[in-house]
């Protein structure tokens, strides 16, 4: 490996399963000190497996809705390591919404605080540290959904394009401070998550890919590597997809 986060603390939300715990491992791979935090307490064992191989990994659960747990975790971050350089947001819900007019304020509220909710809170809270620490990367998932809308995902869709605005007003208020903040756009990816959507969701996700097949959780994470890293360094405030071309069409 070449090391490109050579020792950047870097926080991945959701990292226990899909593009989150591929994601730890290849920056930790690239030289990173990663701070695996997932609500799904496997995150640990995974921390686990990646220093039994020699890699710089530290567990710390966290249920991103919850401000309190957020706090929790980006002052263990600190104590730990003492800065933080990266934060990747990752965590996040699916949700098939069907009929618009059958939702219900708890289906919105339930998505909304898991996504949008959860990348407010996760900001709000680690841009201080990284401005302490003299600046980095905020890393966010958006959707191809929240770029073209995605069919009967209405408040999923939504949920996205918030965190799509709320990033770019990340990027414009402290990119000057040294904050570089930016969204990927995945489109159908073969995760558990796209699986809990419906059997066929990720067949015709292929079926609308110029390139004809969904995505692997390992070409998403080496998009967030990339924006992670100085190669990156004039790139912010921007959405990109990470479709196999679906927005090109």
């Amino acid at each position: 490996m070449t090391e490109r986060l050579k020792n950047k603390v870097t926080i991945i939300t959701g990292a226990a399963n899909g593009i989150g715990r591929v994601a730890a491992e290849l920056f930790a791979r690239e030289g990173a000190k990663v701070v695996i935090s997932d609500i799904d307490p496997g995150g640990s064992q995974w921390a686990d497996e990646l220093r039994a191989q020699g890699l710089e990994t530290f567990w710390h659960p966290c249920d991103v809705s919850d401000e309190d747990s957020v706090k929790s975790l980006i002052s263990a971050t600190l104590d730990h390591y003492g800065q933080l350089d990266v934060l990747y947001n990752n965590a996040g819900v699916e949700g098939g919404d069907g009929n618009l007019t059958k939702l219900t304020v708890d289906d919105w509220q339930r998505l909304t605080d898991a996504n949008a909710r959860g990348v407010f809170l996760m900001c709000k809270h680690a841009v201080p540290a990284m401005l302490d620490s003299g600046g980095g990367s905020v890393i966010s998932t958006a959707s191809v959904a929240a770029l073209i809308g995605g069919p009967v995902l209405h408040i999923y869709s939504a949920n996205k394009a918030a965190i799509i605005s709320l990033t770019r007003s990340v990027a414009a208020t402290y990119g000057r401070k040294g904050i570089r903040a930016n969204t990927i756009c995945p489109g159908f990816v073969g995760t558990d998550m796209v699986a809990r959507l419906g059997e066929n969701v990720l067949e015709a996700g292929a079926k609308m890919s110029l390139l004809g097949r969904g995505a692997e959780p390992h070409e998403i994470a080496q998009v967030a590597l990339f924006l992670a890293s100085d190669e990156a360094s004039y790139i912010t405030g921007v959405a990109i997809p990470v479709d196999g071309g679906v927005t090109a069409v």
